[in-house]
């Protein structure tokens, strides 16, 4: 073989192996972690904001010197302006996030600060407002929420009146629904969707109702004339999950399936009128997990198929049993699922550490002390693809970490530079998040999964 060409071609191998060996050495459900863009240079940072995937685009709200606090987008690795919504460095302050098919709604002011409601297919055309509700100044929309082809919201309109009103995108199609109160604001809240049906909580001429709706006037109804003061709705499976008061016992858990003969307390956790105060109601399949307080004020986690029997609570994870109520209960947080598994913090002996369960005594353990020296307080948790990522405190500062539900799958993610991590949101095999660095601030970073 001639010798140069015999160099050559091992010089070549030489630096493809030197360039393939980061793949090569790549396992699945490893993850790398990089900045998406500097949108605001400096060591401030753009602190972006109700991170929204909507089909394989992430729209956020972010700060440039610019521009103001506008609208941005990120999609196929280009992250740019949407719409500069008030010229210059004004800004539309855009909020309430919410996608409905392949449509973003949000709340935005405009240039002399009327705040309605908006809509964006990610171009600057089509990023503009759907009907100005109150031409007397803001209708301020608040509860965005996704159903049946409509975004659900509450607004005010010129009248002062806030009901619930319901939008297609068009000026003609965002109508008010019903006027549940003579005189006074419904005050619609607590909006969820169940399949294709919203439910909310509004305050009608009988007291506080649970509401459901199905876009139409016609379809906008009582679900039980019961004054209980509904609230923590959460859709689980094709049943609505509430906490539900009534005089002789409390605050306790509730189902419905849409009617008022279905709609009913599913257990009395704390005898008498003591209150189980049920909150954070998760699903995980057709089970429902959630926190609730016995009759000892013992706060730990349940679960739920919807019938007496079948509500329980799971494990006493602080058996403790000397104390008041801080130092017996676990006071499970966050409950959040991956899969037919739920993921928490929960606190044992004053240790705030991250918790998983499926539904038995046995497998409702801790996955990992990830700050062996005090509370490492997992939050934000958000599954993608086949992790659990969260914020966790590690003595010093606040990091991304993530999990496979072992100990040694459980692990940091940022680099030691990134503290402070929030808006944990998924977009297929992607973890969005802002971030703080001393270089860039507050900025949009992305930590991307092998598979």
């Amino acid at each position: 073989m001639n010798p140069v060409r015999h160099l050559a071609a091992l010089t070549i191998a030489g630096l493809g192996l030197a360039l393939l060996s980061p793949v090569a050495d790549a396992d699945p459900g490893d993850t790398h972690t990089t900045l998406v863009r500097n949108i605001n240079p400096g060591t401030t940072g753009s602190f972006p904001s109700s991170l929204t995937a909507v089909g394989g685009t992430l729209y956020f709200a972010a700060l440039s010197a610019t521009t103001g606090f506008e609208l941005w987008k990120t999609q196929a690795g280009v992250t740019s302006l949407v719409r500069n919504i008030v010229p210059f460095t004004g800004s539309g302050a855009p909020q309430n996030l919410t996608a409905v098919g392949s449509t973003l709604f949000f709340t935005a002011m405009d240039a002399i600060g009327d705040v309605e409601l908006w809509k964006s297919d990610g171009t600057p055309a089509g990023t503009k407002r759907v009907r100005d509700i109150n031409p007397a100044g803001s209708s301020n929309p608040t509860h965005l929420t996704s159903a049946n082809g409509y975004v659900f919201f509450a607004a005010t309109d010129n009248a002062g009146d806030t009901e619930l009103w319901r939008s297609d995108g068009t000026a003609g199609g965002t109508i008010r629904l019903r006027d549940l109160k003579m005189f006074a604001s419904s005050a619609p809240h607590d909006l969820v969707a169940v399949g294709n049906t919203l439910y909310y909580v509004a305050d009608d001429e009988d007291g506080t109702r649970l509401y459901k709706s199905d876009g139409t006037i016609a379809g906008t109804d009582r679900v039980k004339n019961v004054d209980n003061f509904p609230s923590v709705l959460a859709a689980v499976g094709t049943k609505l999950y509430f906490s539900g008061v009534t005089a002789a016992a409390g605050a306790e858990l509730w189902v419905s399936d849409g009617t008022s003969a279905g709609t009913k307390m599913v257990r009395e956790i704390a005898p008498g009128n003591l209150s189980s105060f049920p909150v954070g109601i998760a699903a995980a399949g057709t089970d429902a997990y959630f926190s609730a307080v016995d009759g000892s004020g013992d706060r730990e986690l349940y679960i739920s198929d919807g019938t007496a029997a079948g509500t329980h609570r799971v494990r006493n994870i602080n058996p403790q049993t000397v104390g008041n109520s801080a130092d017996i209960s676990s006071f499970p947080v966050g409950i959040t699922a991956m899969g037919s598994t739920v993921y928490f913090n929960a606190t044992v002996a004053g240790d705030t550490e991250l918790y998983k369960s499926d539904g038995t005594f046995a497998g409702t353990v801790r996955v990992k002390d990830v700050n062996p020296t005090g509370d490492s307080n997992p939050l934000w948790l958000t599954e993608c693809n086949g992790l659990m990522f969260f914020t966790a405190f590690n003595g010093s500062v606040t990091q991304l970490w993530r999990t496979d539900g072992t100990a040694v799958g459980t692990r940091r993610v940022s680099p030691l530079g990134l503290t402070n991590p929030a808006e944990l949101t998924s977009l297929g095999l992607t973890l969005y998040f802002r971030i703080n660095s001393a270089t860039y601030g507050d900025e949009l970073w992305k930590s991307e999964i092998e598979n």
